[in-house]
Protein backbone atom coordinates (compact mmCIF):
# COMPACT_ATOMS: atom_id res chain seq x y z
CA UNK A 1 0.00 0.00 0.00
CA UNK A 2 0.83 3.33 -0.78
CA UNK A 3 1.80 5.97 1.98
CA UNK A 4 -0.36 8.93 2.20
CA UNK A 5 0.94 12.71 3.36
CA UNK A 6 -1.14 14.77 5.19
CA UNK A 7 -1.29 18.20 6.80
CA UNK A 8 0.31 17.49 10.57
CA UNK A 9 -0.53 20.96 11.54
CA UNK A 10 -3.72 22.24 9.88
CA UNK A 11 -3.37 25.75 11.20
CA UNK A 12 -0.43 26.16 13.40
CA UNK A 13 2.53 26.36 10.54
CA UNK A 14 3.77 29.39 10.87
CA UNK A 15 6.04 31.80 8.60
CA UNK A 16 9.53 29.80 9.14
CA UNK A 17 8.32 26.05 9.33
CA UNK A 18 5.73 23.33 7.97
CA UNK A 19 5.04 20.34 9.48
CA UNK A 20 3.84 17.42 7.86
CA UNK A 21 3.19 13.60 8.70
CA UNK A 22 1.87 10.26 6.91
CA UNK A 23 -0.07 6.92 7.17
CA UNK A 24 3.44 4.56 7.81
CA UNK A 25 1.95 1.54 5.68
CA UNK A 26 5.72 -0.03 5.70
CA UNK A 27 6.21 -2.61 8.25
CA UNK A 28 9.99 -2.90 7.83
CA UNK A 29 11.29 0.28 7.05
CA UNK A 30 14.88 1.61 8.32
CA UNK A 31 13.88 5.15 7.32
CA UNK A 32 12.02 8.01 5.62
CA UNK A 33 13.32 9.70 3.03
CA UNK A 34 11.51 13.04 2.80
CA UNK A 35 11.78 15.11 -0.29
CA UNK A 36 10.97 19.15 -0.62
CA UNK A 37 11.34 21.52 -3.48
CA UNK A 38 10.41 25.00 -3.44
CA UNK A 39 8.75 27.18 -6.26
CA UNK A 40 9.85 26.61 -9.97
CA UNK A 41 11.76 23.52 -8.12
CA UNK A 42 10.81 19.66 -9.00
CA UNK A 43 11.60 16.46 -7.12
CA UNK A 44 14.90 16.02 -9.80
CA UNK A 45 16.73 17.79 -7.27
CA UNK A 46 14.88 18.08 -3.96
CA UNK A 47 16.18 19.05 -0.59
CA UNK A 48 16.15 15.45 1.57
CA UNK A 49 15.78 14.91 4.84
CA UNK A 50 16.15 11.49 6.67
CA UNK A 51 13.18 10.48 9.49
CA UNK A 52 14.22 7.08 11.79
CA UNK A 53 11.65 4.21 11.32
CA UNK A 54 8.06 4.20 12.65
CA UNK A 55 8.31 8.19 12.84
CA UNK A 56 5.74 9.26 10.86
CA UNK A 57 5.94 13.03 11.18
CA UNK A 58 8.60 15.96 10.20
CA UNK A 59 8.77 19.35 10.91
CA UNK A 60 10.81 21.36 8.05
CA UNK A 61 12.11 24.49 9.96
CA UNK A 62 14.01 27.83 8.68
CA UNK A 63 11.76 28.31 5.46
CA UNK A 64 11.08 32.08 3.70
CA UNK A 65 7.84 33.52 4.70
CA UNK A 66 4.83 33.07 2.18
CA UNK A 67 6.69 30.52 -0.19
CA UNK A 68 5.09 27.20 -1.29
CA UNK A 69 6.68 23.69 -0.71
CA UNK A 70 6.30 20.79 -1.96
CA UNK A 71 6.63 17.16 -0.17
CA UNK A 72 6.31 13.63 -0.92
CA UNK A 73 7.71 10.90 1.72
CA UNK A 74 9.65 7.03 0.44
CA UNK A 75 10.16 4.62 3.01
CA UNK A 76 13.80 2.79 2.80
CA UNK A 77 15.44 -0.11 4.08
CA UNK A 78 18.83 -1.93 2.93
CA UNK A 79 16.91 -3.69 -0.03
CA UNK A 80 16.32 -0.07 -1.24
CA UNK A 81 13.82 2.63 -1.76
CA UNK A 82 9.46 1.75 -1.67
CA UNK A 83 8.37 1.06 -4.85
CA UNK A 84 6.45 4.39 -4.80
CA UNK A 85 7.00 7.64 -2.94
CA UNK A 86 3.86 9.05 -1.29
CA UNK A 87 1.09 11.45 -2.60
CA UNK A 88 3.00 14.48 -2.53
CA UNK A 89 1.33 17.62 -0.60
CA UNK A 90 1.47 21.34 -0.90
CA UNK A 91 2.04 24.04 2.01
CA UNK A 92 2.83 27.74 1.90
CA UNK A 93 4.59 29.11 5.10
CA UNK A 94 2.20 31.60 6.83
CA UNK A 95 3.68 35.57 6.01
CA UNK A 96 5.81 36.89 8.05
CA UNK A 97 4.68 38.45 11.13
CA UNK A 98 3.60 42.39 10.90
CA UNK A 99 5.77 44.18 13.41
CA UNK A 100 3.88 45.23 16.78
CA UNK A 101 2.25 48.70 17.02
CA UNK A 102 4.09 51.06 19.27
CA UNK A 103 3.01 53.92 21.11
CA UNK A 104 -0.30 52.72 23.29
CA UNK A 105 -1.59 55.28 24.62
CA UNK A 106 -4.59 56.19 26.05
CA UNK A 107 -6.42 59.45 24.61
CA UNK A 108 -9.23 59.56 26.62
CA UNK A 109 -11.38 57.81 29.79
CA UNK A 110 -15.24 58.50 30.04
CA UNK A 111 -17.21 57.04 32.95
CA UNK A 112 -17.02 53.39 31.75
CA UNK A 113 -15.01 53.86 28.66
CA UNK A 114 -11.78 54.19 27.46
CA UNK A 115 -10.37 55.74 23.96
CA UNK A 116 -7.14 53.59 23.04
CA UNK A 117 -4.83 54.90 19.98
CA UNK A 118 -1.46 53.37 18.53
CA UNK A 119 1.13 53.86 16.13
CA UNK A 120 1.05 51.65 13.30
CA UNK A 121 4.25 50.52 11.96
CA UNK A 122 3.12 48.18 9.48
CA UNK A 123 1.58 47.94 5.79
CA UNK A 124 1.52 43.98 6.31
CA UNK A 125 -0.94 43.53 8.98
CA UNK A 126 -4.72 42.86 8.09
CA UNK A 127 -6.26 43.52 11.72
CA UNK A 128 -4.90 44.71 15.11
CA UNK A 129 -6.18 42.77 18.50
CA UNK A 130 -6.87 44.29 21.41
CA UNK A 131 -5.93 42.80 24.88
CA UNK A 132 -6.98 43.96 28.39
CA UNK A 133 -6.25 43.00 32.31
CA UNK A 134 -8.20 43.79 34.60
CA UNK A 135 -6.46 44.81 38.11
CA UNK A 136 -3.12 43.07 36.75
CA UNK A 137 -4.66 40.26 35.88
CA UNK A 138 -4.22 37.89 32.99
CA UNK A 139 -4.84 39.96 29.47
CA UNK A 140 -7.91 38.59 27.92
CA UNK A 141 -9.32 39.40 24.20
CA UNK A 142 -11.69 42.41 23.94
CA UNK A 143 -11.61 43.19 20.30
CA UNK A 144 -9.74 43.50 16.58
CA UNK A 145 -10.12 46.19 13.98
CA UNK A 146 -9.14 46.41 10.71
CA UNK A 147 -5.71 46.84 8.47
CA UNK A 148 -4.42 50.99 9.21
CA UNK A 149 -7.22 51.26 12.23
CA UNK A 150 -5.10 52.84 14.98
CA UNK A 151 -8.31 53.26 17.83
CA UNK A 152 -9.61 51.77 20.05
CA UNK A 153 -13.00 52.36 22.20
CA UNK A 154 -13.33 50.00 25.03
CA UNK A 155 -16.57 50.51 27.41
CA UNK A 156 -18.77 48.48 29.53
CA UNK A 157 -15.98 48.92 31.84
CA UNK A 158 -16.05 49.23 35.93
CA UNK A 159 -15.24 52.64 37.42
CA UNK A 160 -12.59 52.87 39.60
CA UNK A 161 -10.66 50.14 38.23
CA UNK A 162 -7.37 49.85 36.92
CA UNK A 163 -7.10 48.51 33.30
CA UNK A 164 -4.20 47.77 31.33
CA UNK A 165 -4.02 47.28 27.57
CA UNK A 166 -1.57 45.71 24.95
CA UNK A 167 -2.49 45.35 21.10
CA UNK A 168 -0.75 43.08 18.36
CA UNK A 169 -0.86 43.30 14.50
CA UNK A 170 -1.45 40.30 12.60
CA UNK A 171 -1.84 38.64 9.35
CA UNK A 172 -3.72 35.98 7.74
Amino acid sequence: RQMCIRDRYMTNRSSTWIGIAWRDTSHNETGFRVERHGPGGSFDDPAVFIVPANENWFTDEDLTPATPYTYRVWSYNDAGSSAKPSNTLVRETLPEPPPTPTDLKVVSVTAGEVHLQWKDESNRETYTTIYRSREGGSYRYVGTVLADVDQFFDSGLEEGTSYSYKVRAGNS
